[in-house]
């Protein structure tokens, strides 16, 4: 902004007629001229020679209006007033050359005295402070429009730093971690505003921006909330017109989605890994299981034992009942136990749950419903899902040892297309979803991304395996859904499970007709490639008046099939076989053959056969292992009954 002033008074300056005036006038640092009354040159400086581009040869003598012809009358008027004994000056004068280019000055005009007085002439001075004035202005647009972006870009933050650490600029979502608004920000020191241990931290960052390196880091603050929130913060050296840094330009960006995200994927990637070790052993101690509870159950057959022996083989049975279900729940965290989905109303099914559910939870718990009007169809194995709302339901019990509520809601939403969601396989559209509430302890905020591990859990010895949650996450993502945790410390938890929708009509679940120990006189095929549970099979069968015939592998099966296909009225195959055919493509084979073939399934798991999304369809047979000798008997009979 162009500013005058004037200043009265007059005093003699014996100077101006000293021999060395035109030295003195000549060798001065700034812009100077020296006028007579007439406004002819008297005197001027080198600076004001290469300023205005002129020859000294030449100006001596001559008339500054001879020489600027089109100078502009308000010019005129300041050596008017000077003349007349004013002192005017302007600061950043800007004015348009002939180039079209704007330069601004910073000037002064001011009368000098003769020795008797009176105004001789008068004086200039000028400063060309274009340079300085254009980079101000840059300075200025390119804050503008830094400010344009900080201000529509959320969690955008924008700041310029000089090199004593003090605010120049400031602009975008500071009140988000400082409480502070940009315009409070400049003028104060940088660890003022950020707090010394975020400056601490920033510190040896800061000192390689001021050498010139450009520094991003990433930065993790904690909101008055209690909310952290990532940023990655860049920060580049300010450089003036000579290239030198005269300070910093700081970047801040909120990157706390994308921080989530990747370190749910990595929980994703570590719960995986977790699966696959667990199923892999599941699988190997079933076979070991299915070993040991056919054989109790074939001792516990003979008529000779004693007390003694049938006490021990009591609690052999068991020990290995809770080995089975501790596997059978690592089978559902890994998402390798064989589903049997039907369509079904998830009202329905937890009314079926609920009268179970008010035993469990007992008598210092309220258990309330909040159930969805009409029919929310899922497609979902029935037992699995059973599991899943039974185990929420304990959890949430043990989170409320004094008592408390629980609160079972269902309801409908829609996935749309553009709405994220934690894993890749969850479909777009309708899902069915499950909300099961408490008002107990509530989470750790540091205990939370755990509890979903096997094994992991935060009760006391002898009170939890760690497998209830871990079965309930198996078990969601088997059925392409996912479980979401609200928490608060103190005022509960909330689990969510959302599963996809379907339209069709719910199916009738297949109930057996037969209750006591089936017999039958049928020719039977059992493919195991674990010769021990062969062996106890083929032994459990006969006692059962079947005829077996025994095949160690796939490509032994077929062969005994080709030798005995008409005698044989069911196959027992295994799923899993390592020479490469297994039970599912045995199956396909002989069916092929003949599609009257009873044949019933049998595994610890079925992923490595047919991947993680098997299931089998309505109306096949499935026997999960470890069996005992009546479950065995049971699934032969429905089998071949069917």
């Amino acid at each position: 902004m162009t500013s005058e002033h004037r200043e009265g008074g007059r005093q003699a300056d014996p100077a101006f007629a000293a021999p060395n005036l035109k030295r003195f006038v000549d060798d001065a640092p700034t812009a100077m001229a020296m006028f007579d009354r007439d406004m002819r040159y008297l005197a001027a400086s080198r600076r004001w020679l290469s300023d205005y581009q002129l020859d000294a040869t030449a100006v001596i003598g001559r008339s500054h209006y001879d020489i600027f012809p089109e100078i502009p009358e308000r010019w005129r008027q300041v050596h008017r007033r000077a003349l007349a004994g004013d002192v005017v000056r302007a600061s950043e004068d800007a004015f348009v050359r002939e180039s079209g280019d704007t330069q601004w000055l910073n000037w002064e005009v001011r009368p000098w005295f003769a020795s008797a007085g009176t105004v001789g002439g008068l004086v200039m001075f000028t400063e060309d402070v274009t340079a300085r004035k254009r980079a101000e202005l840059e300075i200025r647009d390119r804050d503008a429009i830094l400010t344009g972006i900080a201000e529509n870009l959320p969690g955008f933050v924008v700041a310029r730093i000089d090199r004593d650490l003090r605010y120049r600029f400031a602009a975008g979502a500071y009140d988000e971690l400082t409480g502070l608004r940009p315009a409070d920000v400049v003028g104060r020191p940088f660890h003022d505003v950020v707090g010394q241990e975020a400056y601490a931290e920033a510190a040896p960052m800061i000192a390689r921006a001021l050498e010139g390196e450009k520094v991003t880091f990433q930065r993790t603050a904690r909101l008055a909330d209690g909310r952290d929130v990532h940023r990655l913060v860049s920060l580049v050296p300010d450089r003036d017109a000579s290239g030198q840094v005269q300070g910093l330009l700081l970047v801040a960006v909120d990157v706390t989605d994308r921080v989530m995200a990747e370190e749910q994927f990595r929980h994703a990637q570590r719960m995986e890994s977790i699966g696959i070790l667990a199923g892999g052993v599941a699988h190997d101690f079933n076979n070991v299981l299915a070993t040991v509870v056919m054989q109790v159950g074939l001792l516990s057959e003979s008529p000779h034992l004693t007390a003694e022996e049938r006490d021990g083989l009591e609690q052999i049975k068991r020990s290995a009942d809770r080995a089975t279900n501790l596997t059978r729940q690592l089978l559902m965290f890994s998402r390798r136990q064989v589903m049997q989905t039907r369509t079904l109303d998830l009202n329905e099914q937890v009314k079926d749950v609920v009268r179970m559910l008010r035993r469990i939870i007992g008598e210092d718990v309220e258990l309330h419903l909040e159930l969805k009007a009409g029919a929310l169809l899922t497609r979902a194995d029935p037992g699995m899902l059973d599991q899943v709302l039974l185990n929420l339901a304990v959890n949430a019990r043990d989170a409320m040892p004094g008592g408390g509520r629980l609160t079972i809601e269902t309801c409908a939403r829609v996935l749309p297309h553009s709405s994220p969601r934690p894993y890749a396989d969850c479909p777009d559209g309708p899902y069915v979803c499950l909300r099961v509430r408490d008002t107990g302890s509530g989470i750790a905020p540091d205990v939370r991304p755990r509890i979903f591990e096997p094994f992991f859990t935060t009760k006391a010895p002898g009170h939890g395996t760690g497998l209830g949650l871990a079965t309930v996450f198996g078990i969601v993502r088997q059925h392409r859904g996912w479980i979401d945790v609200t928490s608060e410390v103190g005022k509960g938890s909330a689990f969510t499970v959302m599963l996809p929708a379907v339209v069709e009509e719910p199916s009738r679940p297949q109930v057996s007709a037969r209750r006591e120990m089936p017999r039958g006189s049928e020719t039977l095929l059992v493919v195991e490639d674990e010769a021990p549970v062969r062996v106890l099979v083929r032994k459990v069968l006969e006692r059962a008046g079947y005829s077996v015939i025994e095949a160690g592998s796939g490509a032994d099966g077929l062969a005994k099939w080709n030798a005995h296909g008409d005698a044989i009225r069911l196959v027992l195959t295994d799923l899993v076989m390592p020479d490469g055919m297994s039970g599912l493509a045995l199956a396909a084979r002989l069916l092929s053959e003949r599609p009257d073939l009873k044949v019933l399934f049998a595994s610890g798991y079925s992923a490595d056969v047919a991947g993680r999304d098997f299931e089998l369809k309505e109306g096949q047979n499935f026997l999960q292992k470890p069996f005992s000798p009546p479950q065995l008997l049971q699934a032969v009979r429905q089998a071949l009954d069917a």
